[in-house]
């Protein structure tokens, strides 16, 4: 798995942002983020999990994407569930 939360630098970008955002009505709260795999929303998918680790927020966090394999490599070690979602394809 390509855990980039693992890096000191992108941790410590994180917790810097942290400072700087009141997430407090988010706690016990559920997310969900469509496109949680690409460039954006998996920076804030982080930095959900950040503030979860660091503030005890307990934020449910859902990703919702097209690819589960590429899921599983990003965010397979945290608390956080999938929900296949294709923004091509109609809900019907």
């Amino acid at each position: 798995m390509n855990d980039i939360l693992k890096n000191t630098i992108y941790n410590q970008d994180l917790k810097k942002a942290l400072m700087n955002i009141d997430l407090s009505k988010l706690k016990k709260q559920s997310i969900l983020i469509t496109g949680g795999l690409g460039l954006i929303c998996s920076t804030i998918v982080d930095l959900l999990i950040v503030a979860n680790t660091t503030l005890d927020l307990c934020i449910d966090i859902f990703v919702a994407d097209i690819n589960e394999e590429f899921y599983k490599r990003r965010y397979g070690s945290y608390l956080i569930k999938y929900l296949k979602y294709n923004a091509l394809e109609s809900l019907n």
